[in-house]
């Protein structure tokens, strides 16, 4: 129930409501009526709550100053959620103490949304800006300075030289989010007399600004009219100026909302409406527009040093008609000018035009594209001045190129004549830049013609959403370009290749091929090598390092490829030197490398690889002197050498195979191998200069194995071995023989390390009656010894050491020595065996034939011979033998011979130690008969107990040298001494020619009657004589041979160097007897004139050659008794 007071309380509450709502009704009417009305100043309002300055962050601890003058609101209750603000007098200012933008704003109005405003997001509709005024200086590019301290704040709105101007920021709650802008509603931008300056920093780029104008610029979007508008249509347009330098440009901007074709309507009723958009600018350099362009931006247009003009139009669709397509028609002109490159020279330009053709969906977000190029031409300029057209068409499709995963691109071109010498200066860099650096420049002549490539690209299957760019893959890329009379250094600084004719072909995106042909180089010797053929293939050219396989053929002659193989550049025989002189012959071969195309490229990266076919070789090397008529194949590659072949080395067929490696050498590599086999026979014996002369037939094979093995640093092993396959080969040797068919060996090694010789060994022999086991005796790396072990060669059982002088040891003495079983001296005494050629009888020999001296060796020697058994000739063995010879000087200082069977003989020479240089020799033996017979000298004597003694003494009256005086050599001095020999038997008895009496008055009508048989004249003989030797004069002097019947004196002179002989004497029957008167002392002579005469001797003489002598023999002396003799002629 409603009581009076409770109905009073409600009157009076709605009374007093009344009384408040009402004048705020009324307030607000009259406000919408003012704002409706137009802008109301609330310049004293806002100052309340926000200063007439303030600042704000600009980015990067940047601050600026915020002033303004008037600010207006504009509402209308026919469009309630927006709101108009204008704002006059608005200055942007920086703080004191720094650098910042800075601008005046006469008018300005900005259209927002209100409700969006709630949420702390500005949406703006509209922006008008009138009289603007910027300045951007150079701090805006450069890095923030430390934050200063902002002035204290101060109740004053007016700012004043003694009160700073009050600086507050706006301030918001705490907790909430920034303001952001929102751009989506955007529809109109109205700007009016705006400039703006920038200015670069010091050292950053030009000093002069840049002036961005535009007196007037009117973009309307939306505002269709048609009956299917969606409102996404621009109108309006203007002009904007750059100004820089003194140098100005307009571009003009033309926005026109139009009607669709008709068969773009798609599903909707009426023709679309789109902006038909029109942009043409005057030339401008973009490089002067890079410094004051976002950081991409200027990386790109930097180098573009050219005048471009763009003229370019399109429709652009209403983004709620999804069925159209946005177009546009692009046309750049070039001017002349020039484009930049990075460490390159400049491409330049006569002129250029491009015509670029698309069309688009998504409008600004370029969803579903596709361009064409219908028309790219480039008139480049290369470095000689020439014009060079290129010319060539393109298109380029992607699916979404914010977010896209697919692209794909096409181009064409072509190029007019260049040379050469001058395509770096038309080639970008950048482009195939490893191709691009070596046929730039490596190709330093020639003309290329007919260019033509084609390019096809794709996106990687795996290509991330929104990197169209980033990844294409080019899928094809075909082309090719003619070259003539091109000059190819195909290796600096190789002789380059002359006068080429080549044709390049783009086999794929990663290769480009180059065959070659008809070609020449220089061989460095005045000569020509001709290069038939080869090719360049280019590859890995999408990669960051690009690679060149490079092959020519060459032909020519052996000495000028040799050479070119010898550069240093080619890492080939520059490693290894061949040791050949006079060379000659030809070569047909190939020549490939291979290298990254890379500015920084080592040897090391750099791979060679040589195939030599050689014929006719003629040459001259170190021991084997000379090689002719080779042919072989050698391979040279930047890791190793080999060659195969095969050659007449000093007359010898030789096949050789040779490996060398070049690798960095390891402990324990190969270094090197070879191996040498040669066919030897008689005839290749001739033509080296040798002639078996029947000792050797058939033949033998030869082999040379050489390892060559890496033990550290500068120490290398070198193993040699030598074989001799001697079974197809017929021997016949003074010691050894065997027939053609019997198998035979011999073999023999050595081994270097670090080029010092550490063995000698594996001398072995073995055949029929051969067996041979030995090495060499080292001395400080050098060979200065033999030692051969008990072997067997032929009838020889024997075991041998030899030692000699050294390069380092050169005061040693030569040894031998030789302790035999059994030694076979028959052989080497009677050396030819078989058919002698023109056999020459001893009495035919020319009677002043003079005689070979026999010459010692040089140096200091001592050779020692023991045998047990020696076969002195065939059938004649010697016992027991010990033969001692020492010489220095070529002179025989002494010498011993010891001979114990089948007869005795002792024989010595030796220095006297009482007088110094002389040497004295003695000779005994129990049967001298018997020891000329087995020595094979004579066997005319039977018998005979002999002793020798005798002195060889310097003379200085002597005439010629040492080993003049015996006629023997062996530098013997000149020699006395005294022979004696007994009871020897000489058979048979001399003939001779007798002149003056018959032959009955000769010695045997003088044998006394108890001689029963002539050779009794001649038994029993016992001889004494006297001899001197010197000038090569043997004197003879009191010399006696007699026995019981007979007795005989003889003496005179026999020239050892004309083998003449000049002897008289006299013959004495009944010796003893008849020679007794003549021993009377002091009468004796009387009775025998001649010393050892008788009383009844007969005289002769004994003259003419040794192997020729005369006798005359005069029996009347014998009735001459004594002194009477001397009457008749001696």
């Amino acid at each position: 129930m409603i009581t009076w007071r409770g109905a009073l309380a409600a009157t009076m509450l709605l009374g007093c409501a009344l009384l408040v709502a009402l004048p705020v009704a009324m307030g607000g009417a009259a406000l919408e009526q003012r704002l409706g009305a137009g802008p109301v100043a609330v310049t004293s309002l806002v100052a309340r709550f926000l200063p007439h300055q303030f600042t704000i962050t600009l980015g990067q601890g940047r601050e600026a100053l915020v002033r303004w003058r008037q600010i207006g609101l504009n509402w209308h209750w026919a469009d309630p959620d927006w709101l108009e603000v204008n704002l006059a007098g608005l200055a942007l200012d920086p703080l004191p103490g720094q650098h910042g933008p800075q601008a005046q704003l006469a008018r300005g109005q900005v259209r927002l949304r209100l409700t969006p405003l709630l949420r702390r997001s500005v949406v703006v509709g509209r922006v008008t800006l009138d009289g603007l005024e910027a300045t951007l200086p150079a701090s805006m590019a450069q890095p923030a300075q430390p934050k200063q301290p902002a002035p204290a704040a101060s109740t004053s709105a007016t700012p004043s030289k003694s009160n700073p101007p009050s600086v507050r920021k706006p301030s918001s709650a705490h907790g909430q989010k920034g303001w952001h802008l929102d751009l989506s509603a955007f529809s109109t931008l109205a700007l009016t007399h705006v400039r703006v300056q920038l200015q670069l920093a010091k050292g950053m780029g030009p000093t002069t600004p840049l002036l961005v104008s535009t007196p007037q610029l009117l973009v309307i979007h939306g505002g269709g009219t048609g009956p299917a508008s969606g409102g996404d249509v621009w109108s309006g347009g203007g002009h904007v100026m750059l100004a820089m330098g003194g140098q100005a440009l307009q571009a003009k901007l033309h926005l026109e909302t139009v009607l669709a074709a008709a068969g773009a309507q798609s599903a909707w009723v009426g023709a679309p409406e789109q902006t038909l958009w029109q942009l043409q600018t005057d030339p401008i350099v973009p490089a002067r527009l890079a410094p004051w362009l976002p950081q991409a931006a200027r990386e790109a247009l930097s180098p573009w040093q050219v005048p471009v003009a763009v003229q370019a139009s399109g429709l652009w669709p209403s983004t709620a008609h999804g069925g159209q397509r946005a177009q546009a028609t692009v046309q750049v002109d070039l001017g002349a000018g020039h484009m930049l490159q990075d460490k390159a020279p400049p491409l330049h330009f006569h002129d250029a035009h491009v015509v670029v053709t698309g069309s688009w969906e998504g409008g600004l977000a370029f969803r579903k594209a596709h361009i064409n190029l219908p028309r790219i031409h480039f008139g480049m300029v290369d470095s000689a001045g020439r014009l060079v057209p290129v010319d060539g068409t393109g298109s380029m499709g992607w699916d979404d190129l914010q977010a896209g995963k697919a692209i794909e691109l096409d181009a064409r071109a072509t190029m007019g004549e260049a040379h050469f010498a001058n395509l770096l200066s038309l080639w970008p860099k950048g482009l195939a830049e490893g191709g691009r650096r070596w046929v730039g420049g490596n190709i330093t002549a020639g003309t290329a013609t007919g260019f033509v490539l084609h390019l096809h690209g794709k996106s990687a299957p795996t290509q991330a959403p929104g990197d169209l760019f980033g990844n294409v893959n080019l899928t094809t890329l075909e082309g090719h370009v003619h070259g003539h009379g091109l000059t190819v250094w195909w290796l600096r600084p190789v002789q380059p290749i002359t006068g080429l004719e080549a044709e390049g072909v783009f086999i794929n995106p990663n290769v480009i091929h180059i065959p070659l042909g008809g070609g020449h180089m220089r061989d460095g010797l005045g000569g020509f090598i001709n290069v038939p053929k080869g090719d360049v293939l280019l590859t890995a050219l999408m990669a960051n390092t690009n690679y060149g396989t490079i092959k020519v053929d060459l032909n020519g002659h052996l000495p000028g490829v040799l050479k070119v193989l010898a550069n240093r550049r080619l890492n080939l025989l520059s490693r290894y030197h061949l040791p050949l002189s006079h060379v000659a012959g030809d070569v047909k071969g190939q020549l490939k490398v291979f290298l990254p195309l890379d500015e920084n490229v080592t040897m090391g990266q750099v791979g060679f690889n040589a195939n030599v076919d050689m014929r006719r070789v003629q040459a001259r090397a170190p021991v084997v002197q000379s090689i002719k008529d080779g042919q072989g194949k050698l391979h040279v590659t930047s890791d190793w050498m080999a060659f195969k072949g095969f050659a007449f080395m000093h007359g010898l067929p030789i096949h050789m195979r040779l490996w060398q490696n070049f690798d960095a050498p390891a402990p324990g590599m190969v270094m090197a191998r070879a191996n040498l086999r040669a066919l030897v026979t008689p005839s290749a014996l001739r033509k080296s200069g040798l002639d078996s002369d029947g000792h050797f037939t058939g033949q033998a094979a030869a082999e040379t194995t050489v390892l060559q093995t890496h033990l550290g640093p500068k120490r290398n092993n070198l193993d040699i071995g030598l074989s001799l396959d001697l079974t197809k080969a017929g021997l016949l040797t003074p010691v050894w023989r065997k027939q053609a068919g019997v198998p035979a060996y011999s073999s023999a090694h050595a081994v270097w390390e670090g080029g010092h010789l550490v063995a000698l060994d594996h001398l072995a022999a073995d055949g029929p009656q051969l067996h041979v086991r030995g090495k060499a005796i080292l001395l400080d790396n050098e060979v200065a010894g033999a030692r051969l072990v008990p072997f067997d060669i032929g009838q020889t059982r024997a075991a041998l050491e030899g030692l000699w002088p050294t390069a380092h040891h050169p005061e040693r003495t030569w040894e031998a020595n030789l302790r035999a079983s059994v030694f076979d001296l028959a052989g080497a005494l009677q050396p030819s065996q078989g058919p002698q050629k023109n056999p020459v009888k001893l009495e035919e020999e020319h009677p002043r034939a003079k005689p070979t001296p026999v010459q010692l060796p040089a140096g200091k020697w001592n050779v020692r011979l023991q045998a047990d058994k020696l076969l002195y000739r065939p059938g004649v063995a010697l016992g027991h033998v010990l033969a001692t010879m020492a010489w220095d000087h070529r002179t025989l200082e002494q010498a011993q011979l010891d001979l114990e069977s089948p007869y005795p003989l002792h024989a010595r020479l030796m220095p006297d130690q009482r007088v110094p240089g002389d040497r004295t020799i003695a000779l005994h033996t129990s049967n001298l008969g018997g020891v000329l017979n087995v020595m094979g000298i004579t066997p005319l004597f039977q018998g005979g107990q002999t002793a020798l003694e005798g002195r060889f003494h310097p003379d200085s009256m002597a005439v010629g040298t040492p080993e003049d005086h015996l006629g023997v050599g062996l530098g013997l001095m000149p020699f006395k001494g005294h022979l004696q020999v007994r009871h020897f038997d000489y058979v048979p008895a001399p003939k001779g020619k007798v002149t003056g009496g018959k032959a009955a008055s000769g010695p045997s009508a003088l044998a006394p009657a108890k001689a029963t048989k002539p050779s009794d004249w001649f038994s029993g003989l016992n001889l004494d004589v006297d001899s001197e030797a010197r000038d090569r004069v043997l004197t003879i002097s009191n010399g006696l041979v007699e026995n019981d019947l007979l007795g005989g004196t003889f003496k005179g002179n026999v020239d050892l160097g004309t083998r003449a002989m000049a002897l008289h004497g006299t013959i004495t029957p009944l010796y003893p007897l008849n020679s007794w008167p003549g021993r009377i002392p002091g009468i004796g002579w009387l009775f025998a004139p001649e010393k050892n005469s008788g009383l009844f001797s007969a005289l002769y003489n004994v003259h003419g050659a040794l192997n020729h002598p005369v006798v005359d023999l005069n029996g009347w002396a014998l009735l001459l008794p004594g002194v009477l003799r001397l009457m008749l002629p001696h």
